[in-house]
């Protein structure tokens, strides 16, 4: 059996910190994804089905209504105002779907309000560190192109 020690690629300062802020911002989408995920039970268990008629609640029409609902509007009708003209779902579609709304326990509230707080700060951390990325990478503008063009999007080891 050989004691050979199995060599790894260790990058180089400047490498490790593009790795670690991809790599964050990456951690940091998914964390978005889960809180997408548990604000749509937390809706379901209150029990408000506005993830049946609004596929993203975290679009700029569902978040209006959820910071109402969160804001302790009791209103079905005041909340389905809020919704996007564009959205598929009509007002008495929103207004059934949101009708607990009227009953809803504060508890129900004060946690949509905390998912919404987490979502905005998720997001602005995002956004700091895309501009932190781009500044790092800023003499790179060409290289991560040319590497997609040669090894594609989705590179798999062989292995």
């Amino acid at each position: 059996m050989s004691q050979e020690l199995t060599l790894s690629f260790v990058p180089k300062g400047e490498q490790r910190l593009w790795r670690t802020g991809t790599r964050t911002k990456h951690q940091l989408n998914r964390n978005k994804v889960r809180l997408h995920n548990q604000l749509k039970s937390l809706l379901e268990e209150a029990p408000l089905k506005l993830s049946s008629l609004v596929s993203d609640l975290l679009v700029a029409s569902a978040r209006r209504m959820l910071q109402a609902l969160a804001e302790r509007e009791t209103d079905p009708a005041a909340l389905a105002a809020l919704a996007d003209q564009r959205l598929r779902a009509t007002s008495t579609q929103l207004r059934d779907a949101l009708g607990a709304c009227t009953e809803l326990s504060p508890v129900y509230r004060q946690l949509v309000k905390m998912a919404l707080e987490e979502l905005r700060l998720i997001e602005e951390q995002i956004g700091q560190l895309d501009q932190e990325i781009a500044s790092l990478l800023h003499q790179h503008p060409d290289s991560a192109q040319q590497i997609i063009a040669e090894v594609g999007a989705m590179m798999q080891s062989s292995g």
